[in-house]
């Protein structure tokens, strides 16, 4: 869930409809020449929500590094605001950026549906072939909580069906959909990265670990601005992927603005040694019958409350949980794993919540920039408690052993 702003007006659906150039059509594709780019990076933008206007600022972004795309790779994007569904190309014509609209589909459709989601990824494959992929998902989003469990939760993504600003949804692409989609792909994708809020979780990261290379996000609320795509194009089409690059890049951005941002990389290869490691420990330490919960570092202090009848669970950086409730000589073992699966995080020391409006700071002691779930007792948490029964992170980490 990005920041939500109260400034969204009629002329923000004026400037996200213009901010590509005219219909082409179906367009010239790279598959028709032959050619099979160096690099494909697909930013899948699901803005039917109060996110809308920040879709085409985002596209302005881009269209002014597109410079920094070159001539073997591309960047497409589609589009789903309040106009209909499409998706563009950004390119540089030897003066500046472009983004030229490709295909517009006739109908509008819930692009937070997972099958219309498969519809338009392999419009890009066929007419887009590439060596290497990157992956981006734009909107709001709420982790490992599922979309399917009430209207104001979701995994990733908030389409309302109305074209207009509204958060109301009826469909969310769940973790376990999305990692079914990724693993479909031609190519396995170098990157995933969240441009949403809390999408960074060890439930998430587990889930998808067989579908991507790595996963770059954050465990906590991002602004509305989210990504700075200017800055970002040069690494994503990089010979060289360098994770630890975009997000340095990304969190530059935000050094001097009073949003603030948590991010990190997780690398997927190592995510199942993880759960191997925390299954030694979390049987023993978190049973249900003997577990004392300590306080923690959180991205949601205590939850929050959306309304009278929807809570959210606290999203705990899963080092500060570890590292208060392990025994010195576990915790060492279980960090080791935990570097290897966290390579590299950063911070620019604090975030801004929007549903609090308050400031919080980053324990940078604590911090891995990953969260984690730990069950409570009480009947805010249950409706918590039995969907997070259902993650393979559950099983897998030893959760299954404890009683809760």
């Amino acid at each position: 869930m990005k920041l939500l702003s109260n400034l969204l007006c009629f002329f923000c659906a004026i400037i996200s409809f213009a901010s590509c150039s005219k219909n082409s059509g179906d367009g010239a594709s790279r598959s028709e020449d032959g050619d099979t780019l160096r690099n494909l990076t697909f930013v899948y933008i699901m803005a039917e929500n109060s996110l809308s206007s920040y879709a085409s600022f985002d596209i302005n972004e881009m269209k002014m590094a597109a410079d920094e795309i070159p001539d073997d790779c591309e960047l497409l994007l589609f589009v789903d605001d309040v106009s209909l569904p499409r998706i563009s190309r950004v390119y540089f014509d030897g003066v500046e950026g472009q983004c030229e609209i490709l295909h517009t589909f006739e109908d509008d459709f819930s692009s937070s549906d997972v099958e219309n989601a498969r519809m338009v990824f392999d419009w890009v494959n066929e007419r887009y072939p590439a060596c290497s992929l990157n992956v981006v998902m734009w909107s709001h989003g709420s982790g490992w909580v599922s979309g399917k469990m009430a209207p104001c939760q979701r995994s990733i993504g908030v389409d309302n069906d109305n074209n207009n600003f509204s958060n109301s949804t009826s469909a969310a692409i769940d973790i376990e959909e999305l990692a079914i989609l990724l693993k479909e792909q031609p190519v396995k994708p170098t990157m995933l990265l969240f441009d949403a809020c809390f999408m960074q979780t060890l439930e998430t990261a587990y889930a998808l670990r067989n579908s991507v290379g790595c996963i770059i996000a954050s465990p906590a609320e991002i602004p509305a601005d989210g990504a700075p795509y200017d800055l970002l194009l040069e690494h994503f089409f990089a010979r060289k992927f360098d994770a630890s690059k975009v997000v340095d890049a990304y969190c530059a951005d935000y050094v001097n603005k009073r949003d603030g941002v948590v991010l990190s990389v997780v690398d997927c290869s190592a995510v199942e040694q993880l759960a191997e490691y925390s299954a030694r420990y979390i049987p023993k330490v978190f049973e249900r019958e003997k577990f004392n919960p300590k306080s923690v570092f959180s991205y949601l202090p205590n939850g929050y409350s959306i309304t009278s009848r929807h809570f959210y669970p606290d999203f705990s950086d899963a080092n500060a949980v570890m590292k208060s409730h392990l025994e010195a000589e576990d915790y060492e073992q279980w960090y080791k794993a935990l570097r290897l699966a966290v390579p590299y995080r950063a911070t620019t020391g604090s975030w801004y919540s929007a549903v609090h409006r308050t400031t919080y700071k980053v324990d940078k002691e604590e911090y891995c920039a990953v969260s984690m779930y730990v069950p409570r007792e009480g009947d805010e948490s249950l409706f918590y408690n039995t969907d997070f029964s259902t993650t393979e992170w559950y099983k897998a980490a030893g959760w299954s052993q404890t009683g809760w």
